[in-house]
């Protein structure tokens, strides 16, 4: 069912993609590009995600006075890369994205795109960065009210802590995740939640715990 709501959803925005072409309207069109992004990255079509955000950027040519619309573009397509685990093009875009929110004060993008640095570093292995990057993230969740947010950065914390071997300190992290996620009515997250929970207490030889919180995340699937 929800594949077929998207099938519709791509055939109206390509319908919609034709007129706002003939019309030369590259203000919609940017729209409409970054709406097929964002569907094409969910369906897995990652390159076909990546030419539709480029030229969405290309269409925001016609209205530089947007920082915002351009910050989200270059977020979108930081996510992108990240999937495809092009961490430097990755990167890059982030990076691109944060100046753009920077540059309006917008605090949920500047939150938004510091925790995807977070888990860039994290696959980067520099440690010390990716934790920078999610507690500056926490700060803007936190300060916007961003349930899920929250619940994405300490879940992600608590991966980079569980990497170090900090296991009582990774435990406290995703709890806190669990709960944000629970509130967020966010059923994938609190699946990984469970899951790096059951890892803390396998590392630490707490077997019955373990399989506990693995089951709790099997129910989820």
């Amino acid at each position: 069912m929800q594949q077929e709501l998207y099938n519709d959803s791509e055939t109206y925005y390509q319908r919609a993609l034709k007129v706002y072409k003939e019309d030369n309207d590259t203000f919609n069109q940017r729209i409409i590009y970054s709406n097929l992004g964002y569907l094409y990255n969910w369906l897995g079509r990652s390159d076909g995600a990546i030419s539709l955000y480029e030229h969405a950027i290309e269409c925001h040519q016609d209205n530089t006075n947007e920082s915002a619309s351009l910050g989200d573009l270059y977020h979108g397509l930081g996510g992108v890369y990240l999937n495809q685990a092009k961490l430097v093009e990755a990167e890059s875009c982030i990076q691109k994205a944060l100046k753009y929110h920077q540059e309006i004060n917008s605090l949920v993008g500047q939150g938004n795109d510091n925790y995807i640095l977070g888990k860039i570093y994290l696959k980067l292995n520099k440690l010390d960065d990716a934790i920078a990057a999610c507690q500056k993230a926490l700060k803007f969740h936190i300060t916007t009210n961003q349930l899920l947010g929250q619940g994405h950065n300490y879940q992600t914390l608590g991966n980079i802590y569980l990497s170090q071997g900090k296991l009582n300190e990774a435990e406290g992290l995703y709890k806190k995740a669990l709960k944000f996620h629970t509130m967020a009515k966010d059923t994938s997250g609190q699946r990984k939640d469970f899951d790096g929970l059951g890892n803390v207490y396998k590392e630490k030889g707490q077997l019955y715990e373990a399989e506990e919180m693995f089951k709790k995340s099997n129910q989820l699937t």
